[in-house]
């Protein structure tokens, strides 16, 4: 299937890009679901964080399964559905690996961040953000905002069940001595 993108001509040898956000120009003789004009947006593979097959989502035009894709919303823009695939995946595949559940709590890391922006939305959370960025996060369901300027996380009287690192500050998976789902690389760890 193929959409467009208006973008130019990509100087990279590999090109890069997951998510990907257009109107279908073309159909393949499976597809069943989709059709010429409609607006879409998806994400290139169907779990870009376990080794991703494809990339390039970064041109005019590209060939997506039909299966990873879905009609935008049409409260959404191109641009903003293009923000959402791999950022509500990494939110998503975070909690979902971490084992998390119902009731426990979590402290956001970045919570004004993409990805902290999904992640206090599918769960009961307090996030650390600048005090600017306090509003946002009560808006989205977050029950403390922590201003990490003036705060120490490490000396927080609130005790979590777990963190979720979406800002890559944590280190070797804890952090204030509970179990930390990152979306950084762990050394030592697959």
């Amino acid at each position: 299937m193929y959409f467009t993108i208006n973008f130019l001509k990509p100087y990279f040898e590999t090109i890069p890009g997951y998510d990907v956000a257009g109107v279908v120009e073309n159909e393949g003789s499976q597809v069943k679901k989709l059709g010429v004009g409609d607006k879409v947006y998806g994400d290139l593979n169907e779990k870009s964080l376990d080794h991703p097959k494809q990339n390039g989502s970064l041109v005019e035009y590209t060939a997506v399964e039909e299966n990873l894709l879905a009609l935008k919303p049409k409260n959404l823009s191109l641009v903003k559905a293009a923000s959402l695939p791999v950022a509500i995946e990494t939110a998503y595949e975070g909690l979902h690996r971490s084992a998390f559940s119902a009731g426990e709590s979590i402290l956001v890391l970045g919570g004004a961040s993409g990805v902290g922006t999904l992640v206090s939305q599918l769960s009961i959370s307090s996030a650390t953000l600048r005090t600017a960025k306090q509003d946002l996060l009560k808006s989205l369901g977050a029950v403390l905002g922590i201003d990490y300027t003036k705060e120490n996380i490490e000396e927080l009287p609130e005790k979590f069940d777990l963190a979720f690192d979406a800002v890559r500050k944590a280190r070797y998976g804890t952090v204030h001595g509970i179990a930390c789902v990152s979306t950084a690389h762990v050394p030592g760890q697959a």
